[in-house]
């Protein structure tokens, strides 16, 4: 049954957010054969999301995407209007009442909080921070910061951590083959880092380390945890990796962190990891999470806290109203899995016209 109607003009679509979800998107809309006007708002001064600014940036390969996602916007049927935040700028029911179809792309932008005595320090930062830091993130400046501690952590075991190990493991001289930012090279150039710790509280069989993502680290490093190298050094930069798997944070205080011990054991059947009461300390000058990253409740639009999501059947949220990304699903998968998901809300857009 029709649920949108426009007659005789082109349908009129708001897509809130420019990144690989809300680009893929306008891109699908602009290829059906129906006659679309969208609009996509973007909170940020310049588009593309977590391509501009959540890719590290010695992955340009990555990014090469951004060139498809240039075609939507030099569409003559495609504006872009950057600098407006849903929820402050405009409100949902204000979009509803202008458009015909309101489309949700805002992603999955707040991290995941690490939950411990010590993490409100300065000294304590998200992986959102650091790869903002590193890319140039008009929310992510850190004037005043200084590598000068030999030691720090990563707490995760999923590609971001890789990607941010990476990067503090470079030598300035491969970091500036990088697209990293002015501010962040020249903090990099004098870091005193000698000693990068990921530290995760499974296994490596239970890690979310894509196979591809673990192997060019491990090169990096020489070193491979698979074969029970768990640490290694990077020839270049001097730099050491050390991989410690079964061991969670238990508090930090700015230049120690201390860990707990974990166990693989089995309930009903099932391995799982549980904690013991033995603990260790190391030295950490800098702690950064990366354990997730979650969507946030925007004003007016509807919101699951259990799941931190946009709730949405199929893509639809309310009449005329769709979600689509990690707003929807959280904060999973890979830039194609958006592609994929743009073109199965285009189809449900499309189904109700």
């Amino acid at each position: 049954m029709s649920v949108i109607r426009t007659g005789e003009r082109p349908l009129k679509i708001a897509i809130v957010g420019s990144g690989p979800a809300g680009c893929f998107t306008a891109r699908e809309l602009l290829r059906s054969k129906t006659a679309v006007q969208i609009t996509v708002l973007e909170r940020l001064p310049v588009p593309y999301g977590l391509v501009r600014f959540g890719v590290a940036p010695d992955h340009p390969h990555t990014r090469r995407v951004t060139r498809v996602f240039d075609e939507v916007f030099r569409d003559e049927r495609v504006n872009l209007r950057t600098g407006v935040t849903l929820g402050e700028d405009c409100s949902l029911e204000r979009l509803r009442a202008d458009f015909d179809v309101v489309v949700l792309a805002t992603g999955a932008g707040e991290p995941v909080k690490l939950e411990i005595p010590g993490s409100e320090l300065p000294q304590a930062l998200t992986a959102m921070q650091v790869a903002g830091w590193f890319n140039g993130h008009p929310d992510f400046r850190a004037p005043g910061l200084t590598l000068d501690m030999e030691s720090i952590a990563i707490v995760g075991n999923g590609n971001v951590a890789l990607d941010i190990a990476r990067m503090f493991g470079r030598s300035a001289e491969e970091l500036s083959k990088t697209d990293i930012s002015t501010e962040a090279l020249s903090v990099l150039r004098n870091s005193r880092i000698r000693d990068i710790h990921i530290v995760g509280r499974g296994t490596l069989e239970r890690s979310s380390f894509g196979e591809r993502e673990l192997r060019e680290v491990c090169e990096l490093f020489n070193c491979d945890p698979a074969e029970g190298r768990d640490s290694g050094t990077n020839a270049l930069s001097g730099r050491t990796l050390h991989f410690r798997f079964l061991e969670s944070p238990v508090r930090f205080t700015g230049d120690t962190l201390v860990l707990r011990k974990n166990r693989l054991a089995e309930r009903a059947g099932d391995p799982v990891v549980e904690g013991t009461e033995e603990e260790s300390s190391m030295n950490c000058g800098l702690l950064i999470s990366s354990i997730g990253f979650e969507a946030a409740p925007i004003p007016g639009v509807p919101f699951n806290d259990e799941r931190r999501v946009v709730p949405a059947v199929d893509h639809r949220v309310a009449p005329g109203v769709y979600a689509v990304g990690w707003v929807k699903t959280g904060a999973k998968g890979l830039i194609g899995h958006s592609k994929r998901d743009a073109a199965s809300a285009v189809q449900a857009i499309l189904t109700d016209l």
